[in-house]
């Protein structure tokens, strides 16, 4: 919907009103009715599903920071340098362009030189760049512009780039896009596919809406035609055929767009996790280890960074609750488990080890999520993340090797409480 005011039936607008009455105490002065047109479009405009979507949203913004990331985060050096990408120009309705020359991308440097949230948290600014460049458009144009034009070449896309871990790894930023930037795309132009194009597509087709995959435009080599008929030559890279350069009088338009290249392996996070320095622990096949922190001060910050040895491993962070706690936050039973060591970590906190056989399904005490379970390549990548304490309590950082009834799991580690402080911030890290 790119213009003043929406046109709606009088069946929509009446839904429009029972949205904005029903979702009023998440709404920012900003949030107008485009705003809030986006989340009902998304979901058919069915006013629970939508409200549940946008909450969610509100959610996720939340729980990821990003605010923080769009206005002051600093990606990694060799995200900025070597992955693909960058808005450029604007097409001939007036909405932003993003290239993406995703053939160009070094899967498995990319996949071993950041972590997992890294990597998300970057693909999340790029969102947020966008809709910025969208309010931007819309003032340069004195209209309302809310679609973006993505031009996405795969040009020298080979097998690598359907290795599954990158491929797993861009699922969760589709799933993430999914999620909470509905109703953003315009159309997506597919150049130079390749034949093994279908198999690669058929891999993330799943997480795609069918509102998405029907937006996609996919032509070969032979795109000009389908490219100049939406974008204008001036506003077009040389390189795809059109008369724009940078100020470098680069014909790719380096400047804006990256075109990524081979990671160099100084970047790559396992040549500098220091295994010797890092305490180590066991994960028997099917059973889970639990690494327990008493946080006694408000604010504190737990880190953590490990690496498995050979495998992967479920990861995530509970807060120790009782049977009577009234926090809203999913909670999952536990079953009883044996000490097994206890060190002092700071001053904020003390730990404990514990580990158990089996599901942790009955117990006699309650887990409230803080990071949701979740499986991570550590094997290949050390996993590095953070969570800022607002409560006092016992934190638990859960190993889960239950899925894997062959493989037990050795994983080296390091965790840190960090006493509240103003000056404090969890940079590269995950948050809530």
């Amino acid at each position: 919907m790119n213009g003043l005011r929406p046109q709606l039936t009088a069946e929509q607008l009446h839904k429009l009103h029972q949205f904005r009455s029903a979702v009023s105490d998440t709404l920012k002065p900003e949030h107008d009715d485009h705003y809030l047109l986006r989340w009902l479009r998304a979901r058919k405009f069915d006013l629970k599903k939508s409200e549940k979507m946008l909450r969610d949203h509100v959610e996720f913004r939340k729980r990821w920071d990003v605010d923080y990331i769009a206005n002051q985060w600093t990606p990694p050096e060799v995200l900025d340098k070597f992955f693909v990408g960058g808005l450029f120009g604007e097409a001939r309705d007036g909405s932003p362009v993003w290239f993406d020359p995703y053939g160009h991308i070094d899967t498995k440097g990319i996949v071993m030189s950041v972590g997992k949230q890294d990597f998300l948290r970057f693909k999340i600014l790029a969102c947020e760049r966008i809709q910025k460049a969208l309010k931007e458009q819309s003032k340069k144009h004195g209209r309302r512009i809310e679609m973006y034009t993505l031009v996405f070449d795969l040009d020298k896309v080979n097998f690598s780039h359907l290795w599954r871990p990158f491929v797993n790894l861009y699922n969760e930023v589709i799933k993430i896009w999914e999620a909470n930037y509905p109703e953003s795309l315009k159309v997506v132009l597919v150049i130079n596919t390749p034949k093994m194009f279908s198999v690669g597509f058929n891999l993330i087709k799943p997480f795609l809406s069918e509102e998405t995959a029907a937006k996609a435009v996919i032509v070969d080599s032979h795109y000009h035609e389908a490219l100049f008929s939406m974008i204008s030559k001036e506003n077009v890279p040389v390189h795809y055929g059109g008369t724009a350069v940078d100020c470098n009088n680069d014909p790719k338009c380096q400047e804006k767009i990256c075109f990524g290249g081979k990671v160099p392996k100084s970047y790559y996070l396992s040549d500098q996790f220091n295994m010797d320095a890092m305490s180590q622990l066991w994960v028997s096949s099917g059973s889970v280890w639990d690494l327990k922190y008493e946080v006694t001060q408000p604010g504190s910050v737990l880190k953590w960074e490990f690496k498995t040895e050979k495998c992967n491993i479920c990861y995530g962070v509970f807060l120790q609750g009782s049977a009577s706690s009234k926090r809203d936050s999913h909670r999952i039973g536990h079953s009883k488990t044996r000490n097994h060591s206890s060190s002092s970590s700071s001053s904020a906190a003390s730990s404990t080890s514990t580990s158990s056989s089996s599901t942790p399904k009955e117990g006699c005490y309650d887990l409230i999520e803080m990071k949701p379970l979740e499986k991570v390549h550590s094997e290949m990548v050390p996993e590095a993340g953070g969570l800022r304490c607002e409560e006092p309590g016992t934190y638990i950082l859960r190993f889960d090797n239950t899925y894997s009834w062959l493989r037990g799991k050795r994983i080296f580690y390091s965790v840190e409480v960090m006493p509240p402080a103003d000056e404090i911030t969890i940079n590269n890290q995950y948050t809530t």
